[in-house]
């Protein structure tokens, strides 16, 4: 906006309105996806290290689905408070304060003498977790333009599933030749580290991009404050069904591939690293699809990754029918794609329909609703497995779940209002 006349004009910074253009914005995103990376080795240690665990403490897909559950829990009650946190007092501290956390609960998780003491401590890591996804929305909302921020979202959460390949690398490795104790106390040291680091290097931008200037639709309103309608219920249902099947298959991929496959526990533990890879590459590229291809809606790309993954889902049930020979590997990868490619788009819909006043509360909101779906997703898929004791029915109810979710937000969701 032009200054009042005989006044000093503000300077021009033309970069700011490209959607991902100056050294700045590529450091901050640098810094992010380094962060997400350290936090998902932390926050998802449990998945390849699920099978020592049942192994020395004996426990069976419950005791596990719950310990991933914990987790979870304790993101979900925490996602909307740490979302209110960053947007009152910035994403800066919410980097040392959340890994640090973090770091805690793996340490005590290293050492735990329960499983009550077990599910404490899992529980305190996904408090410290809950502060990631508000804290790097707010951080890509105030650094990046609209067009741009679900490829930023996206490429930011590429460290998730990237953290958790390398956490089934590095950990199984570790578990293997030195316990699953010493596994936890690398992650411990590993997220604690990244905040620190993250804390001393993170600045705020000198001024807002414009292209959040304030005006348009909806109104911010007063902070905390949050609008609910069919269409975002809808939206949000979607975000559950997939945030369920992610987790269930992060949990029990490994499982699945030893006891109906026949792999050994390194073929396995590769191949869900392999799905991890898949899901990295795919995050970046859905925004980026999203932003450019369909001028920034949101609808199409994740109707067509439910669709996606109803398929997926399928060909899994088949088990060995389907999944020999040379097309295991490809599968693998398009599995981890359309079952993680999802964030990107769908956190960019929540911060866009919520405003810049609330970005962090919006992505808080929006993580909790998609980890009552990760709460439930992992002991129900270990549940019916145990029960049945066959991965088919699960996979089976699983695309049930998927079908309804997608057909109701066909039906009823909608794109974010326009901005002016």
């Amino acid at each position: 906006m032009a200054g009042a006349r005989g006044s000093r004009p503000e300077p021009r910074r033309p970069a700011w309105g490209r959607p991902w253009g100056t050294w700045r914005q590529a450091a901050v995103l640098g810094l992010l996806l380094t962060l997400a990376t350290g936090a998902a080795m932390a926050n998802y240690a449990f998945a390849p290290i699920s099978p020592f665990l049942a192994r020395e403490l004996c426990w069976g897909k419950t005791e596990i689905g719950l310990l991933g559950a914990a987790g979870a829990t304790g993101t979900m009650v925490f996602a909307v408070a740490s979302g209110l946190g960053v947007d009152r007092l910035g994403p800066r501290w919410f980097m040392l304060v959340g890994p640090l956390v973090m770091g805690l609960g793996c340490l005590g998780l290293s050492s735990f003498g329960s499983f009550t003491s077990a599910l404490a401590w899992s529980f305190l890591v996904g408090v410290g977790f809950s502060t990631l996804t508000p804290m790097s929305n707010r951080a890509i909302y105030e650094w990046f333009p609209e067009r741009g921020q679900a490829f930023a979202i996206g490429l930011k959460q590429a460290g998730i599933p990237l953290g958790t390949a390398a956490a089934a690398l590095l950990f199984t490795a570790v578990s293997e030749q030195h316990g699953w104790r010493a596994s936890y106390r690398a992650a411990s040291v590993t997220i604690a580290a990244l905040g620190m680091v993250a804390f001393l290097c993170y600045r705020d931008p000198l001024k807002r991009c414009p292209a959040h200037a304030e005006g348009g639709a909806p109104p911010d309103g007063p902070a905390g404050a949050v609008h609910v309608s069919c269409a975002m219920a809808s939206c949000a249902a979607a975000g559950m069904a997939f945030a369920m099947w992610q987790i269930s298959l992060t949990t029990f991929l490994v499982a699945y591939l030893q006891e109906v496959l026949g792999m050994p526990l390194a073929v396995a533990s590769r191949l869900l690293a392999l799905t991890q890879v898949g899901g990295g590459a795919a995050r970046p590229w859905s925004g980026a699809i999203s932003d450019i291809l369909w001028h920034g809606r949101r609808k199409p790309l994740i109707v067509l990754l439910g669709l996606a993954n109803l398929v997926c889902i399928l060909v899994l049930t088949e088990g060995r029918s389907v999944l020999a020979g040379q097309w295991l590997t490809p599968f693998m990868l398009v599995l981890g794609a359309v079952t993680m490619g999802w964030f990107g788009p769908f956190f960019a819909l929540m911060v866009e329909a919520y405003g810049r006043q609330k970005a962090g509360l919006a992505s808080g909101l929006a993580a909790t609703l998609n980890l009552v779906g990760q709460t439930l997703g992992a002991p129900l898929f270990g549940y019916v497995v145990d029960v049945t004791g066959s991965f088919r029915p699960a996979l089976l109810l699983f695309v049930g779940l998927m079908a309804a979710a997608t057909a109701a937000y066909w039906a009823w969701g909608a794109e974010a209002p326009e901005r002016e």
